[in-house]
């Protein structure tokens, strides 16, 4: 196993560094290679700024995801929609609790290492080797799109 550990805080000396750093630790005593990722020395911004955030209010509706993968079994794309679309792809998000209760059965280790191994095989080429690259294609579905128009102009008229 070849864990990641992925953290981000400002100062050297912070809890979360410190938690991180027994963490990686305690793998690598276990024999583990450990890839660790601090978000905030390589300059991760995780506040959206005005521009980014303009047009993004609440969109109403419950919300699906579908991964679209090319003819070599590579994700092209993944498409953020409403939940009772008909896009194309794979639906995503699956409920697994209701009413504080489980509605699947969790899966074993077997299966959870092989889903974990088919997802990272279907990674676009440019982001299958951790290393920068350029993002997943993530598209908004025009239903969407329109629904968070309509959003924003009753939010403007209120």
């Amino acid at each position: 196993m070849k864990p990641v550990v992925v953290f981000a805080h400002p100062r050297s000396g912070s809890f979360i560094r410190q938690a991180a750093g027994a963490y990686v630790d305690e793998l690598e005593q276990y024999g583990h290679t450990v890839e660790v990722r601090d978000l905030y020395t390589i300059g991760f911004n995780p506040v959206l700024s005005e521009e980014e955030l303009a047009g993004k209010g609440p969109v109403p509706g419950r919300k699906q995801v579908f991964r679209r993968h090319g003819p070599e079994g590579r994700i092209e794309a993944d498409r953020l929609s409403t939940l009772d679309s008909d896009e194309e792809g794979q639906p995503l998000l699956v409920p697994v609790m209701r009413g504080g209760r489980r509605v699947v059965a969790l899966p074993g280790l077997q299966a959870i290492r092989a889903h974990a191994a088919a997802e990272l095989a279907s990674l676009p080429e440019a982001l299958s080797h951790r290393t920068s690259g350029p993002p997943l294609h993530v598209e908004i579905a025009p239903t969407l799109e329109r629904l968070a128009r309509e959003e924003d102009r009753r939010v403007d008229t209120a």
